[in-house]
C-alpha cells in the first residue's frame, strides 16, 4: 500500500548502500531542459539533498520552498499562504541520509510519510539541502488540461526530421519526424 513519497524511499532501503546517491523523479513532471545539470551539480557539490525548484504563479498548489541566503530553510506542502513562489518540481537528489529522515518523521494528516517532511527533517538536523532553480519551463501534468498543454508545448518545439523514406506521391505538412526504418506512402 502506497503511504507517501518518503515511504517509497524506505521501500528502496534494501537496494541502497550507505554511499549510494539516487534520484527521485516524479513521473507526472516534464522538465524541458532535462536534469543533467542538476545531477552534475549534485555530484560536484555533494549536499545531502538537492531539490529542483521553479517559479510559479500559483504556489498554493505545490510544495513550496523558502530560501534564505541561497539555502533552503523551510518546505511547506501546499501552503494556504506561501512564503515564496518557488515550487518543488518533483525531482530530488539524495544521499543515504534521507533514509534516516524518512524513518524519523510521522505520517501527515493525510496518513502519508511526506517527502517534504523528510527533507525538512534534514534541514532541521543540520544536513545540507541545496536548491536548484530551473529557468526553462516545467509542467506538472497531474491534471488533464496540464497534460494537454505540455503536449502542445513539446509539439511546438518539434523540429521536422525525415530519416526514413517518403513516397513521391506523399507530401509532408507540418512538424513531422519520420524515423530511419519508417516509410510514408
Amino acid at each position: 500500500e502506497p503511504l507517501g513519497l518518503a515511504h517509497a524511499v524506505l521501500t528502496a532501503e534494501d537496494y541502497l548502500k550507505d554511499d549510494d546517491l539516487f534520484v527521485m523523479y516524479l513521473g507526472d513532471n516534464i522538465i524541458k531542459e532535462g536534469f543533467k545539470s542538476l545531477v552534475d551539480e549534485f555530484l560536484q557539490n555533494r549536499p545531502n539533498a538537492q531539490i529542483l525548484l521553479a517559479h510559479v504563479h500559483d504556489p498554493e498548489r505545490f510544495g513550496v520552498a523558502e530560501l534564505s541566503n541561497g539555502r533552503v530553510v523551510r518546505l511547506i506542502e501546499k501552503p494556504q499562504v506561501p512564503p515564496s513562489g518557488l515550487a518543488l518540481v518533483g525531482l530530488y537528489m539524495f544521499d543515504h541520509s534521507i533514509i534516516t529522515a524518512a524513518k524519523s518523521i510521522k505520517p501527515s494528516a493525510r496518513g502519508e510519510l511526506e517527502i517534504t517532511d523528510a527533507i525538512q527533517f534534514l534541514i532541521d538536523e543540520g544536513y545540507v539541502v541545496d536548491p536548484h532553480v530551473i529557468n526553462g519551463w516545467w509542467k506538472d501534468t497531474g491534471k488533464l488540461e496540464d497534460l494537454l498543454e505540455a503536449n502542445r508545448i513539446l509539439l511546438d518545439d518539434l523540429e521536422t526530421r525525415i530519416d526514413g523514406s517518403v513516397d513521391e506521391r506523399s507530401r509532408i505538412i507540418g512538424k513531422v519526424i519520420v524515423e530511419k526504418e519508417a516509410t510514408v506512402v
